[in-house]
């Protein structure tokens, strides 16, 4: 999605089989993938690297809105799930990077989760003014989620922001109805650097 095309849809997967690989761009201002409201019971969701590798690049002012209507109070309402699925074989790679001030990814649901590492390799890097936010609420960031799970998130540069939401899980299952830390997690990494701009001399 580039020039300031928009594309729409409920939900994106990507790399669905062992041995695929994809690549998704969000570049430029205006340009805007919006997964919006629910469709037969399903809710808004971006699954980067389900089984294959898949990476997605939001860059130079890029917007990625995920925002489920779907009326869920409790549990998981869609959201970003990078490097695996609930019934993957952990063979997922999914590399998301938003890249650059005014690239953006919108977690509008309150319920909505970020899983990185859900059940394979996940990595999420926000570098040089990106930023991603995950409302607060019920929404939780859940990072190397299981055994099978390595999940890393690094943020790095002036202006860059990562907002997890209510609960920031790292190298743990975790039930979302009860909110509650669960056996059997994997690795989780998280790494914040040069974060401030650098102060000058008035």
């Amino acid at each position: 999605v580039t020039d300031g095309g928009v594309f729409e849809s409920t939900r994106l997967f990507s790399s669905e089989l062992v041995g695929a690989t994809s690549a998704i761009t969000v570049d430029g201002p205006g340009s805007r993938l919006d997964l919006l409201g629910a469709s037969s019971g399903s809710v808004a969701v971006a699954l980067i690297g389900r089984d294959g590798v898949s990476t997605m690049d939001v860059t130079n002012g890029g917007t990625v809105n995920i925002d489920s209507t779907s009326g869920i109070v409790t549990g998981l309402a869609g959201g970003l799930l990078i490097g695996g699925s609930g019934s993957g074989t952990g063979a997922g790679d999914g590399p998301v990077n938003v890249t650059g001030p005014g690239s953006t990814i919108n977690i509008a649901n309150e319920n909505a989760s970020i899983q990185v590492g859900r059940n394979g390799t996940g990595k999420l890097n926000i570098t040089a003014g990106g930023k991603l936010t995950n409302v607060p609420g019920n929404a939780a960031m859940v990072i190397g989620r299981t055994a099978l799970s390595t999940g890393t998130v690094v943020v790095s540069g002036a202006g860059s922001e990562l907002q997890a939401g209510s609960d920031l899980v790292i190298g743990s299952e975790f039930d979302f109805t009860n909110r509650a830390l669960l056996a059997g997690g994997g690795t989780g990494t998280v790494s914040y650097t040069h974060l401030r701009a650098p102060e000058t001399d008035s």
